[in-house]
């Protein structure tokens, strides 16, 4: 027996056989880079010139998505017991001086977010507020309901993401620590039930 064979197709088999340490390939889509910071943005003052004249030539406001649309198919649906008493919160958030529907505003926001200078996080603040009394008129109306989520607005803080991202969004939505309890109590009986234990689980 030749061993330079031996050792030839052992270097072939190790040389097709991926190292079984190899980085695992998120299925998720990777974070982009912001291309209008990078090097290879164009800066050619007539290729800048045009699309100047492209962006003028849009509309002040673009509807992505119609106001209904938004309701019934993006923001999710209320409990059955709440869907005909939405007028009743907007009454005791009303009453409680959180909006007014005299003037169809926020109190928090008496004027445009735009028309004020300060710093966005400082001038988006307010919705958080807005949020918790929204919850807190909802629980007048039932006391035994309970938020899963709660309004975070903070551009300086980075939520964790799966795929690395640095994104700081102004505002995000927070699970909160009792939904999360929750949660994990239903995945522990989920497991209990049969079947599931014959499901490998990672060491």
């Amino acid at each position: 027996m030749n061993p330079n064979k031996n050792t030839t197709a052992t270097e072939q088999l190790l040389a097709s056989t991926p190292p079984s340490l190899a980085p695992v390939q998120s299925p998720e889509t990777p974070a982009r880079p912001n291309t209008a910071s990078s090097a290879t943005f164009p800066t050619d003052p007539k290729l800048l010139n045009k699309l100047n004249e492209l962006v003028s030539g849009l509309p002040e406001f673009i509807s992505e998505i119609s106001v209904d649309d938004y309701f019934k198919h993006v923001l999710p649906p209320l409990p059955s017991h709440l869907e005909n008493r939405v007028g009743e919160v907007c009454n005791i958030l009303n009453e409680n001086g959180t909006y007014n529907t005299t003037t169809h505003r926020w109190t928090q926001f008496p004027q445009d977010p735009d028309a004020q200078s300060s710093h966005e996080t400082q001038i988006f603040l307010p919705l958080a507020e807005i949020f918790d009394a929204i919850v807190q008129a909802v629980q007048q109306l039932e006391p035994g309901l309970e938020p899963n989520f709660k309004l975070v607005v903070d551009s300086h803080a980075t939520p964790m993401s799966k795929r690395g991202g640095d994104m700081r969004p102004d505002g995000y939505f927070k699970i909160t620590d009792k939904a999360l309890s929750e949660m994990r109590k239903k995945c522990e009986v989920l497991m209990k039930k049969e079947g599931w234990e014959d499901v490998p689980r990672a060491s």
